[in-house]
């Protein structure tokens, strides 16, 4: 059967010893000049850079310390470029008598002690961050206290009459 397959259908040629595909010996062709290619490629390419075929150093690792001390030593005086640009202000919360000082100051109405105690148990977070500027902070009490007189002074939301409790409607 497998000689009919050679014989007849005209795929591979054959010299009485052996049999072989014309096509397939192309293909092969193709490959092995692609081949060739890329390794003169490859050969030029580290011709051009000699210092890329060195081998290991026997100090290769203190190379790679230094060059790690090198790029710290760059970060840190990156880093002192910037904090001699924007000086850091690290947020301290203010006292009763700061707060109770300011707002005397600006003429405002806030309840010193409201504000104070509210933040405290809030550890001086606003949301998810750490508070920046209590004097913004009392602006922004000041000018929900003049919308809402009415309101107190802490911005808590009280329960209001409309407010209904779950467990009286279900007796």
């Amino acid at each position: 059967m497998v000689e009919s397959v050679v014989k007849d259908f005209g795929l591979f040629e054959n010299d009485g010893e052996k049999f072989w595909s014309n096509s397939v010996n192309k293909r092969i062709g193709k490959r092995q000049q692609i081949s060739e290619r890329r390794k003169k490629a490859a050969l030029t390419r580290w011709q051009s850079t000699p210092s890329m075929q060195e081998q290991c150093k026997p100090d290769a690792s203190a190379m790679q310390n230094d060059a790690k001390e090198k790029k710290r030593k760059e970060n840190i005086s990156i880093s002192n470029d910037i904090e001699r640009e924007k000086p850091q202000k690290r947020f301290v919360p203010p006292t009763l008598e700061e707060v109770q000082a300011y707002i005397v100051e600006k003429g405002y109405s806030v309840d010193a002690e409201s504000f104070i105690a509210f933040y405290q148990s809030k550890n001086w977070m606003v949301g998810k961050n750490k508070m920046k500027d209590w004097k913004a902070a009392i602006l922004t009490w000041e000018k929900r206290e003049r919308a809402n007189p009415s309101r107190p002074a802490s911005p808590r939301k009280t329960k209001t009459s409309e407010s209904r409790n779950v467990n009286d409607e279900w007796q």
